[in-house]
Order: structure tokens, then C-alpha cells, then sequence
């Protein structure tokens, strides 16, 4: 041990028992805090935050993934985890089901809240854990079948349809009075298109009145303005158009545009790279494939570099210039979306057959914040961007102090 780590580790040892218990949430929130500040003097700006997200979440996620997959003993409970996780989710999304059709008045709040009430970032997860003594290292396979149980389809597909469903009205009728197609995709920065040329919808009092209520969108952790494309494809003639049109039956016609659908559903899961990860590191453990020191030392200093730069990044995107009305429905969806979740607790707490540890990991995951892709089907499909990036940094920090708070209790 350095004379470094022997100075830090008397440090630690000095302090009271109830700070050191607390001692991984205080040292998160500092670096939430100095990603924040470095924003505000403008040291971190906007084109820094895709590099940043990237190293993130395709590189330092998928790798701990991986290497915990690879590593961990295969046991039953890991089955009984993930067959637990599509009834939790199943339930979990019914009761947000209802709870929007009572509470929701407008369309847009229904696809807003029905996204914004179901689905866990699991992102925060991991860090927890890791931190904590009682959970560590074999708890991020709990979390992983967990994912793959219910909540991965509950992101991708179930935040698609809703937000699709209810898809504000401002939205439809710049979709069907554009002369090009415009189709929004979550891509990487550097696949962004270079031109948008759309026609302006035309300008109605509630058009304008919601565009004034937009306002500049403040990122996300995990999706940014810059992540999210929008493609004009070319424009056809009306002659060619309707030429094309009588030439195709409308059974094929009908057949082109589901299979079209589902194409795009496919996508975001196709580009996670976090189920490639989950697919490699259990292919490599029931093989099972020697961890080789030297590739393995490379993955861990990748792995220890993942909560820094989490919190870093949930620093770097908070924003709070909302305007007062907005705040209104930001409350509803967080106060809602902690009433599911404590529903959810209990549920795991007190019904699930599973042992100690397992209940404490699925309690921390039911607690975890609103996932990332609730910002991209937003921006997708024309919801407020600064109510959905607000609802979603609240989430986090929230989320960042219950799960530490039960992770030392439960």
C-alpha cells in the first residue's frame, strides 16, 4: 500500500461510523456538484457531452457488464431473478396504465407520464452496489438478468408505443403538412444529418404558444440534442407519388408499413451495446473461458472509471430554468412515479420468494431512476424536451439518495 492510500484509509478510519456508512454518497454528490460547476464557467460545453456519453455508456457500462457475466458463479436464483423481473414489470406497467388513463387529462400528459412512471435506469445502479461491502461484485449479475427480464422491453418497446400513441397533436400535424419525410432517430453525434431543410408547419396560436413553451432543451444524461437526428429523406412529386401509389396494393402497402414499424422498434436494441455485452459474457462463462490477467486489469481500470464518470455527467446536465407551470406536471409524474415504485418494494419485499441479498438488489433497481430512452422517445416523437429532461435529472438525484439510504439499511 502507497503512503497515498495509507494517508486516505486512516482518513476514513478517523471519521464518525455514521459518515463513513455515508461516505460513497457524499463523495457521488461532489462529483455531481464539480460536473455541474464546471458547466456553469463553461469549462464542459456541448459538444464535450457525446464524447463523454459514449465513454460512458458504450464503453465503461458494456465492459463491467461483461466482466461480471464472465466472472460470476451461474446459480438458480439468477434464473429466478429474471422470470421475477417480467411479472414485476408486467404489473408495475398495468398500474401505470391505469393511473394515467384517471390522471392524465391531455394525450400528450398520458404518453408523457405513461413513460415517465414505468422502466428503471439501471445505469445508477451499478455504482451503488459496486460501493457497497454487503453487495459488490456478484450483485451486478442480479442487475443484469433483472434488465433482461422485463425492464430492457419496457424502455425500448412499451416507451415507443406510448409515446407514438399519445404523441402531442403539434407534432402529428408537422408530420403530415411537411413535403419531406422526417424521420427522428437516436444515432451516435458523428451520424447526424448536415442540412434540415423542413417546411415550417403553419403557424396557429396553439402551435406558436407551444413552441414558446419549449424553450431551449436542456440535455440528459445518456441523450443529448445532439443524439438525436433528424433525416430528410427526398422529396417526390405529387404525379410520381400518386403514380406510386396506385401502383402498389394496399395490402402490400399496409404489410411494407408494419414491417416498417417493427424495424424500428428493433433498432434501439439492435444498437445496445449493453445485450452484446450480456450475450459474450455468458456465452464466455458457460464455455467456460480462463479470465487471462492482462485483459481482465484492462477491463477493471475501465470499469473503476464508470461511476465518475456517471455522476459526472448527471452533473453536467442538470439544469433547473424551467418554467412554474411546467413544474406542475414534473411533480405529478415524480410524486406518481414514487408511489409505483414503493408499490413495487413492497411487492419485492414481502411476496417474492428470495433470499436477503436478492431482495435488497431488486429493491435498489425498483428505486433507480427513469430510464435514458424516455429522453430520446421524447425528443422522437415532440414532447417538451425541458420537461422530460427535468423530470428525468430529478429522477436521478432522488434516486441517487434512496438507493444509498437502502443499500445501507435493507
Amino acid at each position: 500500500m502507497s503512503a497515498a492510500s495509507a494517508e486516505e484509509a486512516a482518513f476514513v478510519e478517523a471519521l464518525p461510523k455514521e459518515v463513513q456508512n455515508g461516505l460513497n454518497f457524499v463523495s457521488s454528490l461532489l462529483v455531481v456538484l464539480f460536473g455541474f460547476a464546471l458547466r456553469r464557467v463553461g469549462l464542459i460545453r456541448d459538444e464535450h457531452i457525446p464524447g463523454m456519453q459514449a465513454l460512458t455508456f458504450t464503453f465503461c457500462l458494456p465492459m463491467l457488464v461483461l466482466i461480471v457475466l464472465w466472472s460470476m458463479e451461474l446459480r438458480l436464483e439468477l434464473l429466478k431473478v429474471l422470470g421475477f423481473s417480467t411479472v414485476i414489470h408486467g404489473s408495475w406497467f398495468l398500474m401505470a396504465w391505469v393511473l394515467v388513463q384517471t390522471r392524465a387529462a391531455r394525450p400528450s400528459e398520458r404518453g408523457f407520464l405513461a413513460m415517465a412512471l414505468t422502466g428503471s435506469g439501471l445505469d445508477y445502479v451499478y455504482p451503488v452496489l459496486l460501493g457497497s461491502d454487503r453487495f459488490g461484485m456478484d450483485s451486478v449479475g442480479m442487475v443484469a438478468m433483472y434488465d433482461l427480464g422485463g425492464n430492457m422491453p419496457v424502455n425500448i418497446i412499451m416507451y415507443s408505443l406510448m409515446a407514438s400513441l399519445y404523441a402531442p397533436a403539434h407534432f402529428m400535424e408537422s408530420q403530415e403538412e411537411a413535403p419531406v419525410e422526417v424521420a427522428i432517430s437516436a444515432v451516435s453525434s458523428h451520424e447526424t444529418t448536415s442540412e434540415l431543410r423542413p417546411r415550417p408547419r403553419a403557424a396557429t396560436s396553439d402551435t406558436l404558444a407551444a413552441d414558446d413553451a419549449q424553450g431551449p432543451a436542456p440535455c440528459a444524461v445518456g441523450i443529448t440534442s445532439e443524439d438525436v437526428a433528424v433525416q430528410v429523406l427526398p422529396s417526390v412529386s405529387s404525379s410520381e407519388s400518386d403514380a406510386s401509389q396506385q401502383s402498389k396494393s394496399p395490402v402490400e402497402s399496409q404489410s411494407k408499413t408494419g414491417a416498417k414499424r417493427v424495424l424500428d422498434l428493433a433498432k434501439p436494441i439492435t444498437r445496445n451495446p449493453v445485450i452484446y455485452s450480456v450475450l459474450v459474457g455468458l456465452s464466455l462463462n458457460i464455455l467456460e473461458v480462463p479470465l487471462y490477467p492482462l485483459p481482465v486489469r484492462a477491463v477493471r481500470g475501465l470499469v473503476a472509471c464508470y461511476p465518475p464518470l456517471l455522476y459526472a455527467l448527471l452533473g453536467v446536465s442538470l439544469r433547473f430554468d424551467l418554467g412554474r407551470r411546467s413544474y406542475g406536471l414534473v411533480a405529478r409524474a415524480l410524486l406518481f412515479r414514487i408511489v409505483l415504485c414503493s408499490a413495487v418494494v413492497i411487492f419485492v419485499r414481502y411476496v417474492l420468494p428470495l433470499d436477503n441479498k436478492a431482495r435488497g438488489v431488486l429493491t435498489v433497481c425498483a428505486v433507480s431512476p427513469i430510464a435514458a430512452p424516455f429522453i430520446m422517445y421524447s425528443a422522437q416523437f415532440g414532447y417538451r424536451m425541458d420537461q422530460s429532461a427535468m423530470t428525468y435529472n430529478l429522477s436521478a438525484m432522488i434516486s441517487m439518495l434512496v438507493m444509498n439510504v437502502i443499500v445501507r439499511f435493507a
